[in-house]
């Protein structure tokens, strides 16, 4: 596995989706992250409600944009809300297209997404594996983490313990 000297291999944030038309800077999020994470994906869900969209999410919120969330998202999909599935499948397609380069240029065979969105399961993955599946030349199975919303932190530990068995800890202290 490759973590990169800074340790920040595989963090696609600030994959470069258009590079004619970027707007954000590099100390804000990045440019990917600005469309596909989380907090984008409300902030987009919430001003389109704001703008008049017809949406189920509209009367999930009870029609206060602030109240939409991730769970309500998922609650419009699965009563087949047609903007919702459009959100979700452009979504899918950005992550997807990124996805798919990266495999072709590192031939990957497993790519294990976690974060918020997993939250979303088949309604995003599958929309997902079907981009990355179309675009790959060779199979590339893509999974979501069973870590959940608990990668990062255990990914924090992981790094710690690599300092101090690395740096700090002396074997032969172990007998004292």
């Amino acid at each position: 596995m490759y973590e990169g000297k800074r340790f920040a291999a595989g963090e696609i944030g600030y994959w470069v989706t258009d590079p004619v038309n970027t707007k954000v800077k590099r100390e804000e999020v990045g440019p990917l992250e600005s469309i596909i994470a989380v907090p984008a994906i409300l902030k987009r869900l919430r001003a389109d409600v704001r703008n008049g969209e017809k949406t189920y999410l509209e009367n999930l919120a009870c029609g206060n944009p602030d109240k939409i969330n991730l769970d309500l998202f998922k609650k419009a999909i699965a009563q087949e809300d047609l903007y919702c599935i459009n959100v979700l499948d452009e979504i899918a397609k950005y992550l997807g297209w990124v996805i798919a380069t990266i495999c072709i240029f590192l031939d990957l065979e497993l790519v294990i997404i976690g974060g918020k969105i997993i939250s979303l399961d088949d309604y995003f993955l599958e929309p997902l594996k079907a981009t990355v599946d179309r675009l790959t030349p060779l199979q590339t199975n893509v999974v979501f983490s069973k870590l959940g919303n608990r990668s990062g932190i255990y990914g924090c530990f992981a790094v710690a313990l690599e300092y101090v068995f690395t740096h700090l800890y002396d074997p032969k202290l172990r007998n004292q």
